[in-house]
C-alpha cells in the first residue's frame, strides 16, 4: 500500500515520503478549500459594488478589454507563431 501511495502522489520527487505525505496532503486540502472560499467572499464584496450602474459600466468595459487581449494573445501564440515557424 505504501508503495502504491507514493507512486500515485508526486511528493516523492520533492523528497516528501512517509508520514510527511499525510501532512502535506492536509495542507493542500486546506488550500483547495481556501481558494473557492476566498473567491466566494470576493464575489460577495464585489457583487455589491458592481450592482451600482457606474461601477458596472467600468467593470464591464475592463472585462471586455481583457477578453479581447486574451483572445489576441491566444491567437498570436497558438495560431500565428506556429504558422510563421
Amino acid at each position: 500500500m505504501q508503495n502504491m501511495l507514493t507512486k500515485s502522489i508526486q511528493f516523492p520527487s520533492a523528497d516528501i515520503t512517509g508520514a510527511a505525505i499525510v501532512f502535506w496532503s492536509f495542507i493542500l486540502a486546506i488550500f483547495a478549500f481556501g481558494a473557492p472560499t476566498s473567491y466566494s467572499l470576493a464575489g460577495l464584496v464585489l457583487g455589491k459594488q458592481v450592482s451600482r450602474p457606474g461601477v458596472f459600466y467600468v467593470f464591464n468595459k475592463l472585462m471586455a478589454i481583457l477578453l479581447v487581449y486574451v483572445a489576441l494573445m491566444i491567437a498570436y501564440e497558438h495560431v500565428l507563431t506556429p504558422l510563421l515557424a
